[in-house]
């Protein structure tokens, strides 16, 4: 089986822990093939640590590195384009708009059995100052049998309405929330999709 998951960035944080101790479970399952995309890039110390994971394959979204990256981060001459173009499209047309368009712009893999969106999209402050797009890109850019999309949060919290999970989660297969709450919480947000919605604790690393 072969697993594409997306993740925002590689930094410290819940999500990152979680997906650690993931990668470590699925890491002594010799049938499992992991890939790791991420949409903001990684240091060559981040790069070595994820390569101990057991994943094989590491990918960076050029286009969502530019627009998330200050201009004093960009690399040459294309990144610092991008970085304006997308910058004054998004405080025209919005954030959510901006990151659509780039990932439509963006390479497409496939050949996955499955597509997994790790980091939920955050909606706190409407479509214009929506911050994320790894349910855009699992939906828009990965061919995958099967397509998941991870919600780490409570859903009210994030800004999620009936409309927003119709039009963003209503394509994926699963959504997977991290507690029975989380779960509550989204079908009744949007009870249409209440029998795609299921929980999956985070997993602890014992060993720690």
């Amino acid at each position: 089986m072969k697993i594409l998951f997306i993740n925002m960035h590689f930094n410290m944080g819940g999500i990152k822990k979680s997906l650690v101790n993931l990668f470590d479970l699925l890491k002594s399952q010799k049938d499992i093939e992991v890939d790791l995309l991420l949409l903001i890039g990684v240091s060559q110390s981040t790069k070595s640590e994820i390569k101990k994971m057991g994943v094989s394959n590491l990918f960076v979204c050029r286009g969502m590195n530019a627009f998330y990256s200050s201009i004093k981060d960009q690399k040459n001459i294309i990144d610092l384009t991008k970085k304006i173009y997308w910058g004054l499209y998004s405080r025209v047309f919005g954030r959510e708009q901006a990151i659509r368009n780039i990932i439509r712009h963006s390479p497409q893999y496939s050949g996955y059995d499955v597509v997994i969106s790790y980091t939920n999209g955050i909606w706190t402050k409407g479509t214009r100052k929506f911050s994320g797009g790894c349910e855009f890109y699992a939906l828009d850019r990965v061919d995958a049998k099967r397509k998941l999309a991870w919600i780490h949060s409570n859903p009210f919290n994030l800004g999620f309405t009936k409309e927003i999970c119709e039009q963003v989660y209503g394509d994926f297969d699963t959504v997977v929330n991290v507690s029975k709450g989380c779960k509550e919480i989204f079908d009744n947000i949007c009870p249409s999709l209440s029998l795609k919605s299921k929980v999956f604790y985070n997993l602890c690393n014992v060993k720690a």
